[in-house]
């Protein structure tokens, strides 16, 4: 694309004519490309606060990790997955500093980095289906060996990293929008810029016959490109919505399996109290002096009824 304007400008004094037509009126657009970038700091500091807000579950879980021997069975897949939110994370400020550049380019060849911005959004997407895979590993991890506690930490585990990848899930889409946002109104006022030099060029074309179909070819296909790039990153943020719907549900399914099991923690813990109740009075009923002394007189008017029999048959 750039050498085809390369050549243009070499070969046409046109082209020359319309760039020193742009130069005057930069100052009237200088207004319009200073306020984006205020956006721009904006959006993405409020995206960097986003991000500090998620650290926190990062050193929960990394504490519960350090202060208890993991099982061998699912160990790996929770220190998996916590490295793949790191590095999730990581593409998050790589995607924010990407963006910053991709906004900054206002006319030039921005495939490449449109091209590395959709490769970064979709292994960020890939890993996070990746945790998800993970997270249900751990939960449907069965063993004889495993203990109440065990299974317990298992459980809360498991929740927290449900939480904390739907966290940096939140992240990634709010990114993506923020992205989205930025190029739709850097597209309309590039696209204001071209209809007013579009009209200038036609205004000219008629009084100097100066400007040529081909360069108005370039720069509606300039235009489509940045139509294809917006359309890809709205479709990739729909596949990270159902992705952020299917975490969603997975961790109230976990709350509600959590509740059952504290419930019937209680209702155990309840009747082993009453049944020791009942086992201590009954253990004090038996023990009692007033049955010993019970016990013992029957005994002597036992003995006595054999005696009086044995008198009576001997006589």
């Amino acid at each position: 694309m750039n050498q085809t304007l390369g050549l243009l400008k070499n070969k046409t004094h046109a082209l020359n004519s319309f760039k020193e037509n742009l130069r005057l009126k930069s100052n009237q657009i200088k207004g319009s490309k200073q306020s984006n970038p205020l956006k721009q700091n904006s959006l993405l500091l409020n995206s960097q606060n986003n991000s500090a807000l998620s650290t926190d579950a990062n050193i929960s879980i990394e504490m519960q990790s350090s202060t208890f021997g993991l099982p061998a069975g699912w160990a790996q897949h929770y220190y998996g997955t916590i490295e793949y939110i790191r590095q999730i994370k990581e593409i998050i400020k790589e995607l924010q500093i990407l963006g910053t550049k991709r906004v900054k380019i206002q006319f030039g060849d921005t495939s490449q980095l449109e091209k590395s911005i959709y490769e970064k959004n979709q292994m960020a997407t890939t890993k996070i289906v990746e945790c998800e895979k993970k997270i249900q590993t751990i939960q449907m991890y069965t063993s004889n060996l495993e203990s109440h506690s065990e299974r317990r930490i298992r459980e809360n585990i498991s929740k927290a990293l449900s939480q904390q990848i739907s966290e940096t899930a939140y992240l990634l889409r709010n990114q993506q929008k923020r992205m989205v946002n930025l190029i739709k109104s850097v597209s309309v006022d590039q696209n204001k810029s071209f209809l007013n030099s579009n009209d200038q060029k036609q205004i000219e074309f008629k009084q100097n016959s100066i400007l040529t179909q081909q360069e108005e070819e370039v720069y509606e296909q300039i235009q489509q490109e940045n139509d294809q790039e917006i359309n890809k990153l709205v479709k990739m943020i729909n596949d990270l919505a159902q992705v952020f719907q299917s975490l969603n549900q997975l961790v109230l399914e976990q709350g509600h399996l959590l509740d059952r099991i504290d419930e019937n923690i209680d209702q155990s813990y309840k009747n082993i109290k009453k049944a020791n109740h009942e086992l201590q009075e009954s253990e004090r009923n038996q023990n009692s002096p007033l049955a010993n002394k019970c016990i013992i007189t029957l005994l002597g008017l036992i003995v006595v009824c054999s005696l009086i029999l044995v008198i009576k048959y001997s006589s």
